[in-house]
């Protein structure tokens, strides 16, 4: 049983995003998004969807926050790591709007 816990607890965590924060992207959105920030607070919500989570991203400027970006995917044409920025801002809102625990 502690086994298989382990292998849960280690399975989420091969499933977050490996941002380096370079801050590459930063420059390339259009948006203007603090797309390091963004990534880390998504990375959290990959573990625990909670209340820290979102007060953090409600302390964030709207104009600002993962729901602003566009998909334009110009963050990830210049991202080292190749990461699916996009679609992790999409999933990220999604996350954000489902009630927490889930």
């Amino acid at each position: 049983e502690e086994m298989k816990a382990l292998m849960e607890v280690t399975d989420s965590m091969l499933d977050i995003l490996p941002c380096t924060a370079c801050r590459y992207c930063v420059a390339h959105c259009p948006k203007g998004l603090d797309i390091p920030t963004l990534l880390s607070l998504y990375n959290e919500t990959r573990f625990v969807n909670g209340l820290i989570t979102h007060m953090a991203v409600d302390a964030i400027p709207e104009e600002k926050r993962p729901s602003a970006c566009i998909g334009c995917k110009s963050c990830e044409a210049v991202c080292p790591q190749q990461l699916e920025i996009a679609g992790a801002m999409s999933d990220f809102v999604r996350r954000l709007d489902a009630p927490a625990g889930l």
